[in-house]
């Protein structure tokens, strides 16, 4: 409901009165997320945190640093999931996108993605040297 309601927020450009409710709105989005990070619950939360982070991007800025290690450590604990790690690409992309908070996201995602490609270069040298040329040549060309 809510996901909805700021969505026809914005497509009525109304997104202000949402503004001084959001400090609270996204607090308990974020507790239950953390609570409820592998069910429906969680998922349906992340989808609405999604549509709440696109409301205002200076508030966004605010809570960047709750925002940005949360989803990281979501995006790790569910590397099998494919809805999750959807859903944490689409919360990633719209801080990346906000001109407020992408230096900072860009300072605590670069660590933790050099760790998983040096992790999954290193286990793939040791099988196939080609598949890590092959790989590290896809990242530059991207």
């Amino acid at each position: 409901m809510l996901k909805s309601f700021c969505e026809e927020l914005s497509n009525e450009n109304q997104q202000h009165i949402l503004v001084q409710h959001l400090p609270q709105l996204t607090e308990g989005l974020l507790q239950m997320i953390m609570q409820n990070s592998n069910n429906q619950i969680g998922t349906l939360t992340m989808e609405t945190l999604i549509t709440v982070l696109q409301v205002d991007q200076q508030f966004v800025a605010s809570i960047e640093a709750k925002v940005t290690p949360l989803a990281i450590a979501l995006f790790i604990k569910n590397t099998n999931d494919p809805l999750v790690n959807s859903l944490i690409t689409d919360i990633i992309k719209s801080l990346i996108n906000n001109p407020y908070t992408i230096s900072k996201v860009e300072q605590r995602l670069l660590p933790t993605l050099i760790s998983i490609l040096n992790t999954t270069l290193n286990s793939q040298s040791e099988h196939n040297n080609g598949d890590q040329k092959d790989l590290t040549s896809l990242l530059t060309v991207s």
